[in-house]
């Protein structure tokens, strides 16, 4: 059980998750945009909240709703849940193996990944070891003496070469009708439980948001979600290419005060 031990340790968002305990105003989810457009230290800072990001790099919504659910039974609720709503696309799990050190801990997590990733669930029932064998248990080591909500990305950015290929190259945002509809049962789920949902559309690169299919897809979203979720949309809060890497805001936020967090953070500071 040493590995296991190690991993609920750990200072690793999702190790906080479930070790439990965390008493947050704000927690932050969904996918690698939630984790670099919403720097949690200064978003704290800014606001005097106590903020969470459990955002990771490439969770689905199905695991993004999934962790959201695991973190309401492990901590307290908390006041505000930021949702970054871009990763509606579909199912697309293919992280869902990479997540197997928490497959142990039940939950949401662990029922999904039943369902999803039978095999690999039922042979790390079978050989606990197997669970550890991946790049996220180094990463979850790398942070039993460190704290990873000062993890975000920290680049140059993409010169004008780069910003053209992204523009005739680069998917536009999507998102799957069923997906919608889950979104909405999570909303729900959470507004019963007392907690203020906040959908959000982090900043994305000029090249991407000034297409004509982006309007469309924010439209079709807010038209799907309805009365239950009105999205706010940052999508156009930083202007400078240089401030991306790919779809990613790579800003310094100990620098810079663009960030669509912070404009988050006020809307839920009004409402206190």
């Amino acid at each position: 059980m040493l590995a296991r031990d190690a991993v609920l340790a750990s200072r690793f968002r999702l190790s906080e998750l479930y070790r439990g305990g965390l008493r947050e105003d704000v927690v932050i989810a969904g996918n690698s945009r939630a984790v670099h457009a919403f720097y949690a230290p200064a978003l704290a800072a800014r606001s005097g909240l106590h903020v969470f990001n459990l955002g990771y790099n490439g969770l689905s919504f199905d695991i993004t709703q999934a962790l959201v659910r695991d973190y309401l039974a492990h901590n307290a609720a908390p006041r505000a849940m930021i949702l970054e709503v871009s990763n509606l696309a579909g199912t697309g799990d293919t992280l869902l193996p990479d997540l197997r050190p928490y497959f142990s801990e039940p939950g949401a997590l662990s029922d999904l990944a039943r369902a999803e990733v039978p095999c690999i669930s039922a042979i790390g029932d079978l050989v606990h070891l197997y669970r550890y064998n991946s790049e996220l248990f180094l990463r979850i080591l790398y942070y039993l003496r460190k704290d990873d909500q000062d993890w975000v990305l920290h680049g140059t950015g993409i010169d004008r070469a780069a910003e053209r290929r992204l523009a005739l190259e680069a998917p536009l945002p999507s998102y799957a009708v069923d997906q919608a509809t889950r979104l909405r049962g999570l909303l729900q789920f959470l507004v019963a439980r007392g907690i203020t949902p906040i959908l959000v559309i982090a900043p994305y690169p000029p090249a991407l948001r000034d297409r004509p299919g982006y309007d469309t897809w924010r439209g079709a979203l807010q038209d799907a979600l309805g009365a239950d979720g009105e999205i706010l949309d940052f999508g156009a809060a930083l202007e400078r290419f240089a401030l991306f890497s790919g779809r990613e805001p790579s800003e310094s936020p100990r620098s810079t005060g663009t960030s669509s967090s912070a404009l988050a953070a006020c809307k839920f500071r009004y409402r206190r």
